[in-house]
């Protein structure tokens, strides 16, 4: 009977065992389900190895990290060939950069390492205090040599035999013992006139081994510097024998000398041209207008002004009439750009007949 009691006792303390470990597993068990639940959805809010194709579940660990690594070798492919393409960009920026720097009319041309002595700054400057002897009617006392950049140049002043406008002037003519000194064939030569003033600038280009493949290609620049340095001459004469009288006497044509040095563009010639239009020179104040609309695009009420004037000023001039018309079609006094326009052909000019705004 105990024996029986004993069994009983004990089948129902494992009945009760079991039940207790299954409910327990049960438990422990959700909470693992929920836990590799919230690990996948975390692992899909992660950015995928590929664009565009996402990692199947159910790839081994081994295999997506081979799928990650070749992704990241890709990427890392793409942006080195990006950061090549970049630098030749760069590089090919940096060399157009420097071309343009080295043919812009802007910067004076450096003296070539394969110039001859003859035509360097020190020896230059040895040749023209000689050629002052040499030929002392044509390289007088003013004469110099200005070496502030290739090629060196030699400036004199000039008195012609007749009373006459000189176009051209042929210093090797003039001096033969010039090409002693400077025997290269290459030159250029500029004459500025300013009032009875002449001024000659020659420019020998030089000689060397290998200066003509070293300038290749610099022809026009060398031109337009020359022009700059000659019209740079032209001013700064024009200024010494013009200004004075311009600005202190207000003298009309002392004024359009200047202005005319100095070209549209540059301020000096605004303040001449007004200094022009205050002393009654219609012309300067149409210059004024002119300039300031048409070539610099400021059609304002400072432009109309300058034209209104004009036209006060010289009511028979058609190209006067003309130019306030420009201004105000700019301005968007449109009828009375028209009787402008109208007013400028009855004058006989002709340019302006039938023109309208727009």
């Amino acid at each position: 009977m105990s024996y029986v009691l004993s069994f009983c006792s004990g089948f129902f303390v494992a009945v009760v065992l079991t039940i207790a470990l299954f409910f327990m597993w049960g438990v422990r068990g959700g909470q693992d389900a929920g836990a590799e639940h919230e690990t996948l959805a975390h692992h899909n809010d992660l950015p995928r190895c590929e664009p565009g194709e996402a990692l199947t579940q159910a790839l081994p660990d081994d295999e997506q990290l081979l799928a990650c690594q070749a992704s990241l070798e890709s990427v890392r492919a793409s942006h080195e060939e990006a950061l090549e393409t970049f630098q030749e960009h760069e590089d090919l920026t940096d060399y157009l950069t420097g071309l343009l720097n080295e043919m812009s009319p802007d910067r004076p041309v450096a003296f070539p390492e394969e110039l001859d002595e003859a035509y360097q700054p020190e020896q230059f400057e040895a040749s023209v205090e000689a050629l002052k002897g040499a030929c002392p009617e044509v390289f007088g006392e003013e004469a110099r040599a200005d070496c502030s950049e290739y090629p060196c140049m030699i400036e004199f002043p000039y008195q012609s035999a007749r009373d006459e406008r000189v176009q051209e002037v042929s210093v090797k003519e003039l001096c033969p013992a010039l090409s002693t000194f400077f025997p290269g064939r290459m030159s250029q030569e500029f004459v500025t006139e300013v009032g009875d003033e002449t001024w000659v600038q020659y420019m020998p280009h030089g000689t060397g081994i290998g200066l003509q493949e070293r300038l290749a290609g610099q022809e026009m620049r060398l031109m337009q510097r020359a022009r700059m340095r000659w019209e740079e001459k032209e001013r700064s004469l024009a200024v010494e024998k013009y200004e004075d009288t311009c600005v202190r006497a207000q003298d009309v044509d002392a004024c359009r000398h200047l202005a005319y040095a100095f070209g549209s563009g540059h301020p000096e010639r605004d303040i001449y041209t007004q200094i022009g239009c205050d002393a009654g020179d219609a012309r300067a104040c149409y210059a004024y207008a002119n300039d300031r609309c048409e070539k610099s695009g400021r059609c304002d009420a400072e432009a109309e002004h300058f034209a209104r004037r004009s036209v006060t000023m010289a009511p028979e001039s058609g190209y006067m009439h003309e130019n306030l018309g420009i201004v105000l079609c700019t301005r968007g006094a449109l009828r009375e750009a028209r009787r402008s326009f109208e007013q400028a052909c009855a004058l006989g000019w002709e340019r302006a007949c039938g023109r309208a705004c727009g």
